[in-house]
């Protein structure tokens, strides 16, 4: 890869098919359009296809998979698209995985990957066979849900959480969990990327067989990729494979899940070119010219290629109920999304009440409930019901036969499911002890009376309505709705709500101290980016000289107190 950074004039440019490549692209520019384009100009041109030999086309989410799928058009029959662990497990773990030769992996058992919540008995296992009997399973369970794999000095990658925890926790632990879940046949989303990593290096062959299948490797939203992933593909260019990637390190939010964003910046194979984009088709001028301060990037600074212009930016000042309502009657008859950054956040907003500053998890179910079995009822019933109320009723009806532990049971699900809609304004308000006693029917789920201790101490302390506020929905395309479950959308009118403020700055650093280092930062880019025409920003307060700051960058300030 040379100094020279390329800028292609649109989406529709094309470039050389036979040559690795890098694509930057900031919000609007139409990176997936471009990389569709590029994708049937493959199609088209090379000589490389066949009913054997595809286009390997990874995104970062299913939708994006679906999306691209369905603009494809006839080319879709040469190219396979889908995630990153779909792909690798369909095409290295699950053919391959048994020549690792783990003793603790039950390959017979294994049904896929999956976000695995542990239960109270692996929570206990692992603590007999660490000898930890001392660590709190609120602990150890913050713990076991943060673990990634990652590469140590040596290049061996290691099991280990993301942060670093105040309790004292063994070292071991986390490689004891992994053993116990592989003996159930539970794979981890990362788990796919370690033993796809040792295939590919312990088997080469497998490496082979992979460049024969796939000729060309496309990745979209590269930036939010991690090292694993990176170094798979750096492995699969080394001969035949043509790589290339697309993304925009400013729009790399996903660190609490492994992404990397300097993997996008120092990425480099020999013979890459790099690109740009720099139009931004979704945008007004008045809100590309915030983004541009925000992102503060000279390699980078977006316009509006059809010159297009509206109102202001506003900030609506003011608790989020008085700014929510300031900014619905000032889109008119066009829909209003609210962006957060907190699922309780967000969670409160859909439900028409202030936000609560009490840190929420699901989790905390099991982790103060000895009795595992009532543990996951409680945690599948209630995200059952929330999704349901958030029409994602597949999901919802899923979820409601995992509480029931019948797999089978879908007709006897969707009763039980309509039971607690018709009746949700009634119990909403009870305690979970109330909720389980009084709504959970003993013929249908297997119940154990809430009596004393711990859990009946944290069941009388809950309301149903505040584990509620917990729940986190898959694919959430609902008009309120978490900053991260918005990327790659878009709206004509957006609230971004700042609801966690410091003293100086009011929770607005990122636009008067504007760098896209912090991923914090990152987050907020993203969120003002969703807006087409009109963008707000909800804080509950500012000061005389934060407001004066705001007015000279571009803002127009309102007061809804």
């Amino acid at each position: 890869m040379g100094f020279e950074i390329i800028t292609l004039k649109d989406s529709h440019e094309t470039i050389d098919i036979e040559h690795p490549f890098k694509v930057n692209a900031g919000p609007g520019a139409g990176k997936t359009t471009w990389l569709i384009n590029h994708i049937k100009n493959v199609v088209k041109r090379s000589n490389r296809l066949g009913q054997v030999k595809k286009i390997a086309c990874i995104t970062y989410t299913n939708v994006a998979a679906k999306k691209i799928l369905l603009d494809l058009g006839e080319a879709c029959e040469s190219v396979e698209i889908g995630t990153i662990h779909a792909f690798l497990y369909k095409h290295v773990v699950k053919p391959y995985v048994s020549f690792l030769g783990i003793p603790e992996l039950d390959v017979d058992r294994i049904k896929g990957h999956t976000e695995y919540v542990p239960n109270k008995s692996i929570l206990y296992s692992v603590k007999a066979e660490t000898k930890q009997t001392y660590l709190e399973d609120k602990n150890l369970l913050e713990a076991l849900l943060d673990l990634q794999w990652k590469f140590d000095k040596s290049d061996i990658l290691q099991v280990i959480p993301r942060k670093i925890f105040k309790f004292r926790i063994k070292r071991e632990t986390y490689l004891v969990y992994k053993k116990i879940c592989w003996a159930k046949g539970i794979l981890h989303h990362d788990d796919v990327l370690y033993f796809s990593w040792r295939l590919i290096t312990e088997f080469p062959s497998i490496l082979e067989i992979l460049r024969a299948k796939f000729p060309y490797v496309f990745v979209d939203e590269f930036q939010d990729t991690n090292p694993i992933q990176a170094e798979i593909l750096k492995k699969l260019a080394e001969k035949e494979s043509i790589i290339g990637i697309i993304g925009d390190k400013a729009q790399s939010i996903y660190k609490f899940q492994g992404a990397d964003v300097t993997q996008f910046i120092n990425f480099n194979l020999k013979g890459m070119a790099e690109y740009k984009i720099e139009g931004n088709h979704r945008s007004t001028e008045e809100i590309i010219n915030i983004l541009n301060i925000v992102r503060n990037d000279p390699t980078l600074t977006q316009y509006s290629p059809e010159n297009r212009h509206g109102c202001q930016p506003r900030i609506l000042v003011g608790d989020i109920m008085e700014t929510y309502q300031q900014a619905k009657q000032l889109c008119g008859k066009q829909t209003l999304w609210t962006l957060c950054y907190r699922n309780v956040t967000s969670n409160c907003l859909k439900k028409g009440y202030n936000a609560t500053d009490e840190d929420i998890m699901l989790e905390d179910i099991i982790a103060n409930d000895s009795n595992a079995a009532r543990a996951k009822q409680f945690f599948y019933v209630i995200s059952s019901i929330e999704n349901a109320r958030d029409n994602k009723i597949k999901d919802a009806l899923k979820l409601m036969k995992r509480a029931m532990r019948n797999e089978d049971a879908d007709r006897m699900a969707l009763i039980q499911l309509q039971y607690f809609l018709d009746n949700y304004e009634i119990f909403k308000d009870n305690t979970l002890t109330q909720f389980y006693s009084t709504y959970l029917d003993d013929k249908t789920f297997s119940k154990s009376k809430i009596t004393k201790g711990k859990p009946k101490d944290f069941y009388d302390s809950k309301k149903y309505s505040d584990m509620a506020l917990a729940v986190r929905i898959d694919d959430d395309d609902c008009i309120t709705r978490t900053i991260h479950k918005a990327k790659g959308d878009e709206n004509n009118c957006v609230m971004v709500i700042i609801s966690e403020t410091n003293i100086t700055k009011q929770g607005l650093d990122f636009i008067l101290n504007p760098s896209i280092a912090p991923e914090n930062n990152r987050v907020y880019y993203v969120a003002l980016s969703r807006a087409r025409e009109k963008l707000f920003i909800s804080i509950p307060k500012i000061d005389s000289e934060v407001k004066d700051k705001l007015i000279k960058v571009g803002f127009e300030i309102i007061n809804c107190s």
